[in-house]
Order: structure tokens, then C-alpha cells, then sequence
């Protein structure tokens, strides 16, 4: 997967264009963008541009640093997608941004925590790797992003490019709001998260912040309950729209795939041993928390909860949440099984 960073302003008179802050330019931006073929994921990013003036006043120009992000399934969507880049965010995205430069990266590994939210915070960091550590940096970069998702990360890309004085990683994540940094990064918010333990791998760290949205073009964002129906062999035979997006794969891409990545929470119990009968004759839910992989390169953080022979013999149903929400109760997958498979009237 490539990512493609693109840093511009826009000009003071086309901010509802360039920065999506309205639930209907949301809206245009994402229907648009689910036209781009092999557009994965798109982060429109903007702050003010005060020129030396503490806050701007009515009468005073506002313009904004915009940065948009564009994560391509691979490099032939990117390069048939945008042969004119300026002309490709204005006529097919309607972003309307003044281009300064733009960078392409690798992207090495991505972590979901949350589904993508109204507006969040985008944080990019760009560091530089001192020599002959890259792989164990990105080892480690990859590490922390899991752990973040428990502070506020809802999503997270961490790629690379080979600079001419060295490997440079990128990491582009975006935060629930300003709060969840803060917290992260124990009011160091000029500093990465966890950096103490990145330090013995850098050489340099610059931070950019941003007020933000995420879209992601490809995934379906219906309503409705988040369930998946698995059959005896452990593979998903069924799943709702929404299940699919918090997933992070499309209906048709998870049909069939194994749930062997989930494991139980609370002991070492095989992927075998979920859909057989319990000796004791129980008939309890499992929970639990794990990390669902995506192709090529990542995983979503999930919280789920296993019901047995529901919603017929031989069938299984999971609730599935990602980490931000509240853990899946009982009660919970017995609204969605209701609601997905009513009951039926004599």
C-alpha cells in the first residue's frame, strides 16, 4: 500500500470546500471519494493561519494549512487516479487547496481502534531512524500504535521512505480529540507517545496537529447491528454491513475467511475449542478482545462477544465492537440478534 501526504493552503474564501467541517461536506467528500478506485482511506487535516495575529477576528483573512492524506491500494490506482494532482483533489475530491508539495511513503503497518468519527484530531509525526535500527523502529512503532488504541487512537498508518541521509518513518494517526493526546503523551504533546522508548532509534522528531476527518471510501458505514454468523468450521458464512466496516474489510472480502486470527480472553483456548459443546453443558457467551489482521498490512483492534447454535443449530454469532466502544454485553447481542433475525409472526 502507498500513502500520498499533500501539504497546501487554501485561500480564505473556500473553507466549507477545503476543510470538510460540516456533516454535509462530509457527506459530498465521501460519496466522491468512493468513486476513486483503490483509494483506501482519505484524512483531510486543517488548522488556522493566523499571519502573527493571536486569534482571527471578523474582519480579518483566515487562511488554513491543509494537509490531505490518500492511502492507495497500490501504485498503479494512485498513478492512473491522479495524473494532476491540484486537478484531482479540486474536480474529483471538490477540495479546493492551493498545493505546496506532496511526499509518497510505504506504508508498513496500519491499527484501527474506532470507526472514523465526525471530526477528530490528526497528529503526523515525521521521524528520522539513525542507521541500522529501521527494522527494529518499525517493530516498535507498530507496537505502540496497539497500545494506543487504548488512549483515545482511532486509527493509525506508520510507513517509511529512503531519504538521501537515511530511512525517514511517517506516522499518521488520528485521536479522538485533543484530550486523548494530551493524556497519551502525559502532556507532552511536542514529544511522541511512549517516545522514551523510541529514543535509542531516532535521530530526529518534528509534529504536525491538525483538526480532522477520516473517510473510508471503501467500507460499507450502514446501520444497524455489528454481527458476523460463523458455521462449524469456524468461517464467516454471513455478516452486516456494519460488521464489515468494523472489520475493516468489504461483505464480500470477509465471506469465507476463518475467525482463527480471534483468540479467548482469559486462557489458552484454541479456536477449536469455540464452537464445541462444553462438557458441563454451559451455554455462556465468550468474550473477548483481540486484534482482527487486515491485508496487507495491519489489524483492527475488536472487542466481541461468541454465542453458540444462534441464530439455528449449527450456526454461531459474534458481536463484534471496536476497542473505543463499550465491551459487547449479553444484552447488547440480544438487541441485534432481535433486530437482524425478528422473530416471525403467525
Amino acid at each position: 500500500m502507498i500513502v500520498r501526504i499533500v501539504y497546501g493552503t487554501d485561500d480564505g474564501a473556500s473553507h466549507d470546500a477545503a476543510t470538510p467541517d460540516g456533516s454535509a461536506a462530509r457527506a459530498r467528500l465521501a460519496r466522491a471519494a468512493a468513486k476513486v478506485s483503490g483509494l483506501e482511506t482519505l484524512i483531510v487535516g486543517w488548522r488556522v493561519l493566523t499571519d502573527g495575529v493571536p486569534e482571527p477576528t471578523a474582519t480579518a483573512e483566515v487562511r488554513r494549512s491543509c494537509v490531505v492524506v490518500l492511502v492507495w491500494l497500490d501504485v498503479g490506482s494512485m498513478v492512473a487516479a491522479t495524473p494532476d494532482e491540484a486537478g484531482f483533489l479540486g474536480d474529483r475530491l471538490g477540495l479546493q487547496i492551493n498545493v505546496d508539495r506532496g511526499d509518497t511513503y510505504e506504508v508498513m503497518s496500519r491499527t484501527f481502534g474506532s470507526l472514523p468519527t465526525p471530526s477528530a484530531a490528526l497528529r503526523i509525526l515525521t521521524l528520522r531512524a539513525r542507521p541500522s535500527v529501521e527494522a527494529t523502529l518499525f517493530e516498535r512503532l507498530r507496537d505502540i500504535q496497539t497500545r494506543l488504541t487504548a488512549h483515545g487512537l482511532i486509527a493509525s498508518h506508520v510507513a517509511r521512505r529512503v531519504a538521501r541521509d537515511g530511512i525517514e518513518a511517517l506516522v499518521i494517526s488520528v485521536w479522538s480529540d485533543d484530550a486523548a493526546i494530551e493524556a497519551a503523551t502525559k502532556g507532552r504533546t511536542d514529544r511522541p507517545a511512549f517516545g522514551e522508548e523510541l529514543e535509542p532509534w531516532l535521530d530526529s522528531v518534528a509534529i504536525e496537529t491538525y483538526r480532522a476527518v477520516e473517510i473510508a471510501p471503501r467500507l460499507p458505514m450502514s446501520s444497524g447491528p455489528p454481527i458476523v454468523v460463523l458455521d462449524g468450521a469456524r468461517r464467516i458464512v454471513d455478516l452486516t454491513p456494519a460488521a464489515a466496516a468494523i472489520l475493516g474489510q468489504t461483505q464480500d472480502e470477509a465471506v469465507g475467511m476463518s475467525i482463527d486470527p480471534i483468540g479467548v480472553s482469559g486462557g489458552p483456548v484454541t479456536p477449536d475449542d469455540w464452537l464445541r459443546a462444553r462438557p458441563d453443558g454451559g451455554t455462556d457467551d465468550d468474550v473477548g478482545e483481540s486484534a482482527w489482521p487486515l491485508r496487507p498490512s495491519g489489524q483492527v483492534m475488536i472487542r466481541w462477544r461468541l454465542r453458540r447454535d444462534v441464530p439455528v443449530p449449527g450456526r454461531h454469532t459474534l458481536l463484534v465492537h471496536r476497542r473505543h466502544e463499550p465491551e459487547p454485553s449479553a444484552e447488547a447481542l440480544d438487541t441485534a440478534l432481535a433486530e437482524a433475525f425478528p422473530p416471525e409472526r403467525g
